[in-house]
C-alpha cells in the first residue's frame, strides 16, 4: 500500500480500510519451483473513497392496527 509492504497481507486473505488517495498494487509469489511469471505484479490503483452520508428513513402507516392484504399509503 502506498509503495510499501503490509505487515501481515501474506496470509491466505486480508483486508484493511482504504483511505481516499490509498494506491494498491498485489504483487503473487509461488513457492513452487520451476514457476514462470513469478512474481507476478497487479497495476497500481488509486483509491477513491468518498465520504459516508448519515440518512435516516421514517415509516409510517395510515392506519393502525392494519389487516393482512390492506394498503397503507
Amino acid at each position: 500500500m502506498n509503495g510499501n509492504n503490509v505487515s501481515g497481507a501474506t496470509n491466505s486473505t486480508y483486508s484493511y480500510v482504504p483511505t481516499n488517495g490509498n494506491t494498491i498494487a498485489c504483487i503473487l509469489t509461488s513457492s513452487l519451483p520451476c514457476t514462470t511469471g513469478s512474481p507476478a505484479t497487479s497495476n497500481t490503483i488509486t483509491m477513491t473513497v468518498n465520504n459516508y452520508f448519515n440518512v435516516s428513513v421514517s415509516i409510517a402507516a395510515s392506519a393502525n392496527p392494519v389487516c393482512a392484504g390492506v394498503s397503507v399509503t
